[in-house]
Parts: structure tokens; sequence; C-alpha cells
């Protein structure tokens, strides 16, 4: 992940250093400085909280222009989560208003994700090559699953409310870049 980010970036800038370093204790990060202003760091492992709020806030606070990077695994991240609440639609439960075309872009986030996705529009993922899917920087927009309860008689005891999930989300767009990037404004982008 370092090495291809490092890679496309490096035709961007003279200055584009890749580095591993261990910014809070027991934990090492890999990131990628670029220019005075930029840096790319890679989210490529689970951070126990509040770990990875320490480094969203380290990083942007010595560089402005901070670039976080998921590793879309579909282990650690960008986790299909039809699978295991899929029965929630099939059975008229909470995820009943959902298509099947939405339940497969359902992705579970983890507490990172969570994180990420508060502060920004959009997430980026590291795409590694596989037998379906070329090696890529991949851009994806999300909104919150909403839980509806309407199956649930509105004059029982316990039954809950609406609402928005915090883990469950749903992409809506979704752009890739395989060329040289550089960074703009938080993001990697294309280099023209």
């Amino acid at each position: 992940m370092l090495d291809y980010v490092y890679e496309k970036l490096k035709s961007s800038s003279d200055n584009v250093k890749p580095l591993k370093k261990e910014v809070l204790p027991g934990i090492e990060t890999s990131f990628v400085l670029v220019g005075e202003k930029g840096i790319v760091v890679m989210v490529d492992q689970p951070y126990p909280q509040p770990s990875m709020d320490r480094i969203c806030s380290s990083a942007s606070s010595q560089r402005p222009d901070a670039v976080f990077i998921l590793l879309k695994d579909g282990i650690t991240f960008f986790r299909n989560a039809a699978e295991r609440n899929y029965f929630k639609k099939s059975k008229g439960l909470s995820l009943k208003g959902y298509t099947d075309q939405q339940m497969h872009q359902m992705i579970l986030f983890r507490p990172e994700e969570i994180l990420l996705g508060s502060r920004r529009q959009v997430l980026q993922y590291y795409q590694p090559s596989s037998e379906r899917l070329e090696q890529a920087i991949v851009s994806f927009r999300f909104q919150p699953v909403v839980f509806d309860y309407s199956h649930i008689n509105s004059n029982a005891r316990f039954r809950p409310a609406d609402r928005q999930s915090e883990r469950l989300h749903i992409w809506t767009g979704k752009g890739e870049v395989k060329g040289d990037l550089k960074v703009d404004r938080g993001y990697l982008v294309p280099r023209e």
C-alpha cells in the first residue's frame, strides 16, 4: 500500500518521502510526506480507540493537506454487511426497505471508518489487485443506513425508534484512479 501510493505520488512533486514511524507507542504507522504541506496516512490496520483520533489530529495540525487512505481488503476495512444482515431484509425486519442492490452495497464500518466518515464527505481506499479488481485508489461516497421498525406494532411497549445506523452505510457513489496522483484539499486526485 505504501509503495503503491508513493510511486503514484512521486511524479507530482520532487519532495515526496515515504516513512514508517511509531507515531503512538506500540503502533507503527505508514505515511507519505508530500511537499511542505501534504501528508498521506495509510490506515492499513486497526487502531485501538482513541489512537485514530490522535493520529488524525496530529497529522492535520502538522500538515494542512492531510489525506487518509484506508485498506480495502474486505476483512479489516470495507467489510460487506449483506451476508450478516440480509435476513433483516428478507424477513421484513429493520432493513426491509432496501433493495438487493443496496444490500450488496452495504458496508459494516469499523471505528476508524466511522471517525473518518464523520470528518469527510468521501472516504478513499487503497484497492489491492485481485482476480477481479485492479490496483487503484477508490473513492466512495456513503450514506447511513436507516433502521425501519414499522414492522413492530406501534402499540408495543418497547418499539424502538427508527434511527440511522452508526456502523452500517451504503456506498452511493464510486470513483477509481489508477494513474499518477497528487494531494489536493485532503484527497488523492488524478494528476493531470
